[in-house]
């Protein structure tokens, strides 16, 4: 089955000590009912597109909403895609761990090892495998789109033309195309905004500037919980100072640390 997982990062354009890839994953079906879901809000309000951070910080479009109005169309678009969207990925990675195993200079021309190649690989090692264990697809072929014209379109473009060529058949199998996509053109795109954006904004709260374990986390579920059974099963992927080290030799996370 062809599924489509639309990416977002947060935190990669400044000093942030935090850096987040937010994963929106469906099959065409389900992208279907949420677009119509969602642009039946959008155009209820009149609104071309979704984007967070000027939503919550009611700027630029979004300047003609009060707060409450802004909590109201929120929830709403939350409520749509805990309706039809079966899985989210927040990949997790604290800059300063990034560049106490990685040497900047040596990695600039290794697109692999930037701080966003990173935060792709360890999304890529996670999705198809979580799919197929968790009888959502035992044999997943996954596209991926990412805005056109985002700082980091380019990197991405070089990164995934790597990644297919070194990908291991078994992987190379599961892995679409990448397709670039201008904003306002594709609703999942907005959802995976918001679920970087959100992400960032939590992990801001549990891990500031000073050094913590970013393992740690007060907006996760026991390791022991089981996903919903209907719904959205959103993941946390910590990427640690362990899993840092393995990705400098290995394409992708092991199984034992997606």
């Amino acid at each position: 089955m062809l599924w489509t997982v639309y990416l977002d990062e947060s935190g990669t354009h400044d000093a942030s000590p935090i850096l987040v890839m937010g994963a929106v994953a469906a099959t065409a079906n389900q992208w279907q009912i949420f677009d119509r879901q969602w642009e039946a809000v959008l155009e209820r309000e009149q609104l071309p597109y979704i984007h967070h951070v000027d939503l919550v910080g009611r700027r630029k479009i979004y300047r003609k909403y009060s707060t409450p109005e802004v909590n109201q169309i929120g929830a709403e678009l939350t409520s749509i895609a805990l309706s039809t969207i079966p899985l989210t990925v927040s990949a997790v990675l604290r800059r300063d761990d990034y560049h106490s195993i990685y040497n900047v200079d040596a990695t600039r021309r290794l697109t692999r090892n930037t701080p966003l190649g990173i935060l792709f690989r360890a999304t890529a090692s996670f999705l198809p495998s979580y799919i197929a264990d968790a009888g959502l697809d035992d044999q997943p072929e996954i596209d991926f789109v990412y805005e056109a014209g985002a700082k980091n379109a380019g990197d991405i473009g070089q990164l995934y033309q790597l990644f297919k060529t070194e990908t291991p058949p078994e992987w190379g199998e599961r892995l679409g195309t990448l397709t670039f996509v201008e904003k306002g053109r594709a609703r999942g795109l907005e959802l995976a905004d918001g679920v970087s954006f959100g992400s960032l904004r939590q992990e801001r709260e549990d891990h500031g500037s000073n050094p913590t374990l970013i393992e740690v986390s007060s907006h996760t579920m026991p390791d022991d919980a089981q996903p919903p059974a209907d719904g959205t099963a959103a993941f946390r992927l910590p990427i640690s100072r362990r899993n840092l080290t393995d990705l400098k030799d290995s394409l992708l996370l092991a199984r034992g640390q997606r």
